[in-house]
């Protein structure tokens, strides 16, 4: 009884302290005597820290299978000769868009694999080919949450490598857009409708004057036939371009004909077929004429005559580029009996090139004009006849010594040399260039490549370091 006396006597103490520890309970901010019991009981308190607890999920950076996981080692452990080597193949695959756009994604760069693999990386951060996936990784995706550990079990924290093992992809060219690259196409209006008559050698004429009414009023319709069936026959292209050259029934200043004429004397033409009725067999059919000897007089005879011809205007600087490739094209196939003269030949553009470039110079120089218009098309001048200038080395390593025998010749070199990175440095508007000139540049770069070992040659034994 003494007990339960005491029990009623607490119970009572309870109803009587209700209203002063509600009034304590407002005062302090509390909302009731559980949220009070609750944050002052340390139990509690940590159950609900641990119901609180979230944890990211793990996405192994290796792949299960044996076979991508030993791929993913070789990409990040890979030999850099073996490295190099794919490195070069890839960009000549991707040569016409050496940049291609990739929406892989790349291993390096998502996590956790950046984080985990990048320390094992042994390649170049400037690296083309990269190791990419066309899935994204589940710890990117909205599915990599952090997940609470009171209602998540074990198994929802660890995941496989969502990733494919894949490198950057190339994008190669078709066949008929290589051939557009290396040859480039007519761009000019007037002409634009005959591109079908120099893409091949094949008898194309009757072709040619249906397309007549396309004809502009500028250009007399036998020049028009002339130009579309200049290579009917692949046998006929280098009589064509010396009847050209006698009668100039094409005009050597435009850069259409001179896209013409690159097409027919660079390109081989057609494969001998009884090579036992060819006395050389090593020359393609198409340039045949080149190995007699009258024949190559009467193409140097007329070919000096245009140089002089145009020796006096700088302005006809496609002119001097058709010579210097048709000389330059000689010299590849002539007879070692005229190799000297037509040597010659190619000096003698060299120097009438060199000469225009020293005249424009001083016309920049001492110009009084501020447009800077004018100026910059001054000096993309020097640029092409630079250019062009260097395009009289690109000859057989056997026949360079002719053109790259003597200090002057190196001058000549470094002139032409200098003197384009100048006019690209100083030329303050961007040009737009034709396919045709890029081409030349493109030219040009790979003489300069070619020649190395002779000019290295040539220094070691003059002596210059």
């Amino acid at each position: 009884d003494f007990m339960k006396s005491l029990i009623r006597w607490s119970n009572r103490t309870l109803v009587m302290m209700q209203p002063t520890l509600t009034e304590f309970l407002q005062r302090t901010a509390y909302q009731s005597l559980n949220e009070f019991t609750a944050i002052y009981c340390v139990r509690c308190k940590t159950i609900e820290k641990a119901g609180n607890i979230k944890v990211d999920i793990y996405e192994c950076p290796i792949p299960t299978r044996q076979e991508s996981a030993l791929a993913v080692i070789f990409e990040l452990q890979m030999p850099i000769e073996i490295r190099c080597y794919r490195e070069i193949l890839w960009q000549f695959i991707n040569r016409p868009n050496p940049q291609p756009d990739n929406s892989k994604y790349e291993w390096l760069r998502v996590r956790p694999h950046s984080n985990k693999l990048k320390s094992f990386y042994t390649g170049p951060y400037n690296s083309k080919i990269k190791l990419v996936s066309s899935t994204e990784s589940l710890t990117q995706s909205h599915y990599s949450t952090a997940r609470p550990v009171s209602s998540t079990p074990v198994e929802q924290y660890l995941y496989e490598n969502s990733l494919q093992v894949e490198i950057s992809p190339t994008n190669p060219t078709t066949l008929q857009n290589e051939c557009r690259i290396l040859t480039p196409q007519l761009a000019d209006p007037d002409y634009k409708h005959l591109q079908f008559s120099i893409d091949t050698t094949q008898f194309v004429q009757n072709q040619v004057i249906a397309k007549v009414t396309y004809c502009p009023s500028r250009i007399k319709t036998t020049n028009f036939v002339e130009f579309g069936s200049f290579r009917s026959g692949h046998r006929l292209q280098w009589w064509n371009l010396l009847s050209v050259l006698e009668c100039e029934t094409l005009s050597l200043n435009e850069e259409s004909v001179a896209l013409l004429i690159v097409h027919s004397i660079v390109q081989n033409g057609p494969m001998i077929q009884n090579t036992d009725e060819v006395v050389d067999s090593w020359c393609p059919e198409a340039h045949q004429p080149l190995l007699e000897d009258h024949f190559v007089d009467e193409l140097i005879m007329r070919l000096e005559r245009c140089l002089t011809g145009c020796e006096r205007n700088w302005q006809n600087e496609c002119i001097l580029i058709i010579i210097i490739i048709i000389t330059i094209r000689i010299l590849n196939i002539c007879n070692n009996t005229k190799i000297n003269q037509v040597t010659e030949l190619a000096m003698k553009c060299r120097r009438i090139g060199e000469k225009w470039i020293e005249l424009i110079s001083d016309t920049i120089q001492n110009s009084p004009s501020t447009n800077l218009d004018q100026m910059n098309q001054l000096r993309d001048k020097v640029f092409i006849i630079s250019t062009s200038c260097l395009l009289t080395f690109s000859v057989n390593t056997d026949r360079l010594h002719g053109l790259l025998s003597s200090n002057e010749h190196v001058i000549s070199l470094l002139k032409a040399v200098t003197t384009i990175h100048d006019n690209m440095i100083l030329n303050n508007k961007q040009v737009d260039r034709s396919d045709f000139m890029k081409s030349l540049i493109r030219w040009s770069n790979r003489t300069l490549v070619m020649m190395q070992p002779t000019l290295t040659e040539f220094l070691q034994r003059t002596a210059y370091q």
